[in-house]
């Protein structure tokens, strides 16, 4: 449980810190009422609208009225809403859980299965294919591949819309975009690891015993080496967090990358902070979810933990 306990303390200090940075980093925009207020607006009107928006205050007073709301979920009104910046950010978030849900899928059932098929075949034209693939997408950036993704499904083949949401061939593109990065990583993990494990005494055991090949792939290999490939999946949580943000942008995804987005364009304040505390909520959760599934696959580690 110490573990756990550290865990949970770093996931505090981690939205406190993103918090911080995200509020001195906010101020340094610009005034956010030279976009609110009509063009020819008078001093007195934009005074007024400071006042209203409780941007008269000092830097320090702000900071300090954020994080006593911030507690209670309460990050104040959205300046282009007119509602409260959480439940704005909230609203979106059933959308990018749909997405990221997929992109995780995704990413780890094709990772997994590439990764596996890498170890068994080291050599031969399978490998090199199989290798080449999974090179070109660690190097593609998300935002070219979704404008690839675009121009070949729906432009060119008219097979797959290339924005807004709906049924399942609207989440699809944006999946993939999102899931293409993660599915090369975990492959990469998920092969280092089953090379590991097939030439290790028990898997050789199984072998010796008859066993089907399946349960020494799955029961002897693959089991063995989960915990690292989950422990991995909850690192690029971070990166998938990020990238979202320009995929839903990109598919006109109304999710909360796409509303953050929008928000730090309009220097919307109190949206921003609300969207960064719940993504880093999210990332925070999903790591610590994975700690606890390596708990469970892994007993030695609960002598550590």
């Amino acid at each position: 449980m110490q573990r756990i306990a550290s865990r949970i303390f770093d996931a505090l200090f981690s939205v406190w810190a993103l918090l911080t940075l995200v509020f001195f980093v906010t101020r340094m925009l610009g005034d956010p009422t030279v976009l609110l207020l009509p063009l020819g607006a008078s001093p007195e009107e934009a005074e007024a609208l400071r006042i209203h928006l409780g941007l008269n205050h000092s830097l320090g007073l702000q900071y300090w009225n954020l994080l006593r709301t911030a507690v209670h979920g309460d990050f104040g009104q959205s300046f282009l809403f007119a509602r409260p910046a959480l439940q704005v950010v909230l609203e979106r978030l059933p959308a990018t859980l749909e997405l990221a849900a997929l992109a995780l899928a995704l990413g780890t059932v094709l990772g997994v299965s590439t990764g596996f098929l890498l170890a068994l075949h080291p050599r031969g034209w399978l490998h090199r294919v199989l290798s080449g693939v999974v090179l070109v997408g660690q190097a593609t950036p998300v935002f070219w591949l979704s404008l690839v993704l675009i121009l070949v499904a729906s432009v060119w083949l008219h097979l797959l819309p290339s924005s807004g949401i709906g049924g399942w061939k609207h989440v699809l593109l944006p999946a993939l975009s999102l899931g293409c990065f993660f599915t090369a990583q975990i492959a990469r993990i998920s092969e280092s690891r089953v090379r590991e494990e097939l030439v290790r005494q028990h898997v050789r055991m199984g072998w010796a015993k008859g066993l089907p090949a399946h349960v020494v792939y799955l029961r002897y290999v693959l089991w063995n080496a989960a915990a690292p490939i989950v422990t991995m999946i909850g690192l690029l949580a971070g990166e998938m967090a990020g990238g979202s943000v320009i995929v839903e942008t990109i598919f006109a995804w109304p999710g909360v990358g796409r509303v953050i987005y929008q928000a730090i364009e309009n220097q919307d304040y109190p949206v921003v902070s609300a969207g960064i505390v719940v993504v880093s909520v999210l990332v925070i959760a999903i790591n610590l979810c994975a700690d606890l599934v390596c708990l469970w696959l892994d007993p030695r580690t609960r002598r550590t933990a």
